[in-house]
């Protein structure tokens, strides 16, 4: 396991890592400015914009401003803490974590689509039961599956019959997950977890709409209707993905538990009781050339950039603090570690690095 960390810059500002840009027509008198924030980052395709089918960390960060699961982290709190999401408070545990029970907000609605008809789409508990039945589908491979796999009672019977070549079934009960009601969802182990508190709150996790997977099919990835703060409004893969506010996401605003955490506690002042999503619109700009990268971010043309190239690492930092030059521009550094785990391999029958 090694401890890996990322650094990235953002370009400071009145809203933090937020610039405010004009928007097309906002010159006029009368016309909104529109909060942009512009993003640029080191890749060529973050992979399926889907929770089932999700393969990359990149990916991951754009379903979770989409999608919704059930419970979210508090970020500011120390240590990291569970706490509701689209549930109205956290799973009614019981059998010393076998058995959940997650109440779900009501008036809860998806973005608009066309698959909805013009009509408000609400979110159900049976949202979040197909979701799960998802991640048994051999079809998504996904790469998540390990988060549930075995843990569902009589779930993996379902992905057994479809590795052995039956159609998988998503209206087969599955004892192991229950639609009480309109607004219940119970989920039984097979056998105690506590740690599956931490599972609902994964994007994998997160609800789609049985219409909206089965009228866009295999096109499902780049269509992502969720339940989120914001929407996807253009998707060019390899280059752009622009989101855009979702216009039917309800009235939320920011809170935490910032603790006795300094630079937390200044977050929580600064942000307490502003509606989210705080900006309007996101630019996701996606390149692989480290020079154009590094320049367009110099010359403001992002606001946020995730990772520092490489190779402009030694004049970005001095002993790990951001150079006095850029820090007079008004750029702020960001660093944060996570575990990963890294694998090299090699082919012990290439006649170049195999053989023993």
């Amino acid at each position: 396991m090694n401890w890996c960390r990322r650094i990235s810059l953002f370009a400071s500002c009145a809203f933090s890592f937020i610039a405010i840009l004009p928007h097309a027509g906002a010159a006029d008198v009368g016309v909104k400015q529109q909060k942009i924030l512009r993003v640029v980052g080191q890749t060529i395709n973050p992979g399926p914009i889907d929770p089932a089918h999700v393969n990359s960390i990149l990916g991951a960060n754009i379903i979770e401003n989409i999608f919704e699961p059930m419970l979210q982290y508090d970020y500011l709190a120390r240590p990291l803490k569970v706490v509701p999401n689209t549930l109205t408070a956290l799973p009614v545990v019981s059998g010393g974590g076998l058995v959940w029970i997650c109440h779900l907000k009501r008036g809860i609605l998806f973005a608009p689509d066309p698959v909805f008809k013009d009509k408000p789409r609400e979110l159900t508990a049976g949202d979040y039961a197909y979701s799960i039945r998802r991640l048994f589908d051999p079809r998504y491979l996904s790469s998540q599956f390990f988060m549930v796999d075995g843990k569902i009672v009589r779930a993996n019977a379902l992905r057994e019959a479809a590795l052995a070549g039956k159609p998988f079934d998503y209206d087969k009960p599955i004892a192991g997950l229950t639609v009480i009601d309109r607004y219940t969802l119970k989920i039984t182990l097979t056998e105690p977890d506590l740690n599956f508190l931490h599972v609902l709150a994964q994007q994998n996790l997160a609800a789609v709409s049985r219409e909206v997977v089965e009228h866009y099919g295999a096109g499902i990835n780049q269509h992502p209707v969720g339940t989120g703060p914001f929407r996807v409004v253009q998707f060019q893969d390899g280059s752009r993905i622009t989101l855009e506010r979702n216009p039917n996401f309800r009235n939320e605003v920011f809170d935490a538990d910032p603790g006795n955490d300094e630079r937390a506690q200044a977050i929580f002042s600064r942000l307490k009781g502003r509606r989210l999503p705080m900006v309007d619109r996101v630019e996701f700009n996606m390149t692989v050339e480290d020079q154009p990268l590094w320049l367009a971010f110099l010359n403001r043309d992002y606001d946020y950039l995730y990772e520092i190239p490489t190779a402009y690492l030694p004049g970005a930092l001095v002993k790990g603090q951001l150079t006095p030059e850029l820090a007079r521009q008004g750029i702020g550094l960001q660093k944060y570690a996570y575990p990963a785990i890294w694998y090299t391999e090699f082919n012990m029958k290439d006649p170049v690095v195999g053989g023993y």
